[in-house]
C-alpha cells in the first residue's frame, strides 16, 4: 500500500500505539531536514517513554528486570534500552548544526547521520520487543488498531 505524504495525516489510528506507528511511517519519508528527523525520533521516544509504563503496569519487573530484550541475548532490559535511546537523542540535539542542512556533508555531519540511524534502530528494537504496534493492521485503505 503506497502512502502519500497527505495520507499519513489521515490514518485512522488512535492512542499511543497509533501515534508510534505514524512516527515510524513519517521518519525518512520524503525530503526531511535533519532537525525534522530528530523531532520525529524524539516524538517516537516520548510516546514510548509515556506508554511503556502503562503497558507494563502491574508487570514492572518484566520491563525493568525479568523481561530481557531478546535482541541483546538477555543482557539489556527494555527500560535500559529506553535510557540509552534518551541519552542518545539528547546527545544528538547537542551536536546538531543548521549547516548540516546544506548540500555538502562534513565528517561531523556523517557522525550525526550515523547517530540518527542508531537512534532509529534502538527505537525500532524497543517497539518490536514491547509489541506495542503489533496489533495494527492494514485493511485496504484503512488501518485498525
Amino acid at each position: 500500500m503506497a502512502l502519500s505524504r497527505s495520507s499519513i495525516g489521515k490514518l485512522a489510528v488512535s492512542g499511543y500505539p497509533g501515534h508510534i506507528f505514524v512516527c515510524k511511517l513519517r521518519y525518512g519519508y520524503g525530503h526531511q531536514e535533519y532537525i525534522e528527523k530528530l523531532e520525529i525520533l524524539h516524538s517516537w521516544y516520548s510516546d514510548l517513554n509515556a506508554y511503556l509504563p502503562v503497558l507494563y503496569k502491574g508487570r514492572e519487573a518484566e520491563y525493568v528486570e525479568d523481561k530481557r530484550c531478546s535482541y541483546t541475548d538477555g543482557k539489556v532490559s527494555i527500560s535500559q534500552l529506553m535510557d540509552i535511546a534518551g541519552q542518545a537523542i539528547d546527545a544528538v540535539y547537542e551536536v546538531y548544526q543548521p549547516a548540516f542542512e546544506k548540500e555538502s556533508i562534513s565528517g561531523q555531519e556523517r557522525l550525526f547521520i550515523k547517530s540518527l540511524r542508531s537512534i532509529k534502530e534502538q527505537l525500532d528494537i524497543i517497539t518490536a520487543e514491547s509489541k506495542i504496534i503489533e496489533g495494527i493492521k492494514t485493511g485496504g485503505d484503512e488501518f485498525e488498531v
